[in-house]
């Protein structure tokens, strides 16, 4: 039906979470990054990655975070009218 397919097109434009182990972003790509701190909990930040792709670093201090798992792609951003 029209509700399913329209269901279905809303749903494909969620991003979701992509494992590390399957695909890493572009190098510079801002994106939400899953991690597992020292003290073994889960955590979000928005991170990136160099050129030299092994290290992930947080968008706002440029410290290297361990742990990452899994990241995400930012949504596209609201439309605005003028």
């Amino acid at each position: 039906t029209t509700i399913e397919g329209a269901l279905k097109k809303m749903e494909e434009m969620i991003p979701k979470w992509i494992s590390c182990m399957d695909r890493l972003p572009d190098p510079y790509v801002s994106c939400i990054v899953a991690y597992i701190d020292i003290c073994g909990y889960s955590q979000l930040s928005v991170g990136f990655l160099k050129e030299d792709v092994t290290d992930w670093y947080c968008r706002w201090s440029e410290k290297i975070i361990t742990g990452v798992t899994h990241w995400m792609p930012f949504p596209e951003p609201p439309k605005y009218e003028e």
